[in-house]
């Protein structure tokens, strides 16, 4: 894209952080971030607007009345006609659709001929690249808090199935990127021990709130669930436990018409 797409959806923004950031970085987008949850701070950015809105649904996201001029933050839309979305954007949605080919078909249907699709997601199952290490309870955790949301009839490994699915609806020029993400300070690559830092401190945080009603649905008791987040806290801890995952990068371009 050789010039900042003009419309913009971040699908699932939660706080909104990514789209008030875009909207920043780049004024003559508009930028709208839809969520289930309307829990994103107002914004004054005339080119930035939150809804509150399931992506699943049929998207109505009518083109802004004055997407740069007065008044557009208090009143950004008009009746009609409805906006085709030069660029759609979503990360870390394993958790969030009932069928994320749903969300996949609503977005080529919306985006503007040569429009592009892109998601970042994780792939929550580890790897170990230390075979001294014996330690397994990041995997245990991970498998629990993957059968835990297969009880409750969400499938979480679904992010290298994104190429498929995003080729099947239509898209071309589909892309396919995977990167390691360590689960804490062990690579020697000054840039990627950062990122381990990063993430051990996310996983240190959010191995109880991210997982725990999933173990639950998984059959685990809160004793031995408590026991177990407690053994992920120690492991992150361990320099010779040389756990990583896996972030995807999948992103796809809509077709010209002919």
């Amino acid at each position: 894209m050789s010039s900042p797409p003009k419309y913009v959806l971040d699908i699932a923004t939660g706080t909104g952080i990514w789209a008030r950031e875009f909207a920043e970085q780049n004024p003559s987008s508009y930028v709208i971030g839809s969520d289930l949850s309307a829990i994103q701070p107002e914004t004054a950015l005339p080119n930035l607007a939150f809804i509150k809105d399931d992506a699943e649904d049929t998207w109505l996201f009518p083109l802004p009345a004055s997407p740069h001029g007065a008044g557009a933050a208090a009143d950004p839309f008009s009746a009609a006609p409805m906006i085709s979305f030069d660029y759609v954007h979503l990360r870390l949605v394993f958790s969030c659709f009932n069928d994320p080919r749903i969300v996949i078909q609503r977005a080529f249907d919306n985006l503007a001929p040569g429009g592009w699709l892109e998601f970042q997601e994780l792939m929550p199952t580890f790897h170990q690249a230390n075979p001294a290490f014996k330690g397994d309870a990041l995997k245990r955790w991970a498998d629990g808090c993957g059968r835990g949301a297969l009880a409750a009839g969400r499938n979480l490994y679904v992010a290298d199935k994104y190429k498929g699915w995003i080729e099947e609806a239509g898209f071309i020029d589909v892309e396919e990127k995977r990167f390691v993400l360590p689960a804490h300070q062990w690579m020697q690559d000054p840039r990627m021990n950062k990122i381990g830092q990063f993430n051990q401190r996310n996983m240190l945080e959010g191995v109880r709130g991210a997982g725990w009603m999933m173990l639950k649905a998984a059959g685990m008791t809160p004793e031995d669930i408590e026991d177990l987040i407690s053994q992920v806290h120690s492991e992150l801890m361990m320099r010779d436990n040389h756990a990583y995952g896996h972030v995807y990068v999948v992103y796809g371009r809509k077709p010209f018409d002919e």
